[in-house]
């Protein structure tokens, strides 16, 4: 299988390219002799099931038969806070599809990735007490996996832009000066900062 990050993409007789852009799933006319394509793409089925981020698309196709998932709905998610009974208290942040979030050290703020279909996840800032929201990243490159150092200074982060996934960091709370921490040929995700901020603990995916 393609590794954590690579767009989905299938040939399939009798000489197409099959992808999926935005929600529609396209061919495209490609010559495998030759490794070109001509033509504009055409759209073969509408609503196809998939996440912007990875480029990961649910299709598969033979010479004769393509099969392929419609998009489930999608219900704006919310992030709430809540007392030790589970009594509801107040809505922290709404809207979108909220994928992955962290609490900072002080617990006073969340940084959350949002997903605004058809738009890759963004990161955001939001104040638990208060619900002011702070928009980190519009870069049209997907952040994922945020996570604070232990003076909440720093978010280090995974994204995607000409390679796998690698792990970035920005300065808080402005959000600029956006820089990579650490990218190799294979994906990476952080997961923990040590309590001193000297060790950075995040999970490798190798493929194969």
């Amino acid at each position: 299988p393609p590794p954590p990050g690579a767009p989905r993409t299938a040939s399939t007789a009798p000489g197409f390219l099959l992808f999926r852009r935005n929600t529609n799933l396209m061919a495209l006319a490609f010559d495998a002799d030759a490794l070109r394509t001509s033509g504009e793409p055409l759209v073969v089925a509408k609503d196809v099931q998939g996440f912007v981020a990875t480029g990961l698309s649910i299709f598969s196709a033979t010479p004769d038969l393509l099969v392929y998932s419609t998009r489930v709905a999608e219900f704006p998610s919310r992030l709430v806070l809540l007392d030790r009974s589970g009594k509801e208290l107040s809505t922290v942040m709404s809207g979108g599809m909220l994928i992955n979030l962290a609490l900072a050290p002080d617990g006073k703020t969340v940084a959350v990735s949002r997903v605004e279909d058809p738009f890759p996840p963004d990161l955001w800032l939001s104040d638990i007490h208060v619900g002011r929201e702070i928009r980190l990243t519009r870069d049209g490159v997907p952040q994922v996996a945020p996570v604070f150092d232990p003076r909440g200074k720093r978010l280090f982060f995974s994204a995607i832009s000409n390679g796998p996934w690698a792990i970035w960091e920005m300065p808080l709370p402005g959000g600029k000066d956006l820089k990579v921490f650490l990218e190799s040929p294979t994906t990476k995700t952080p997961s923990d900062v040590s309590p001193d901020g000297r060790w950075l603990m995040y999970r490798e995916y190798n493929s194969g």
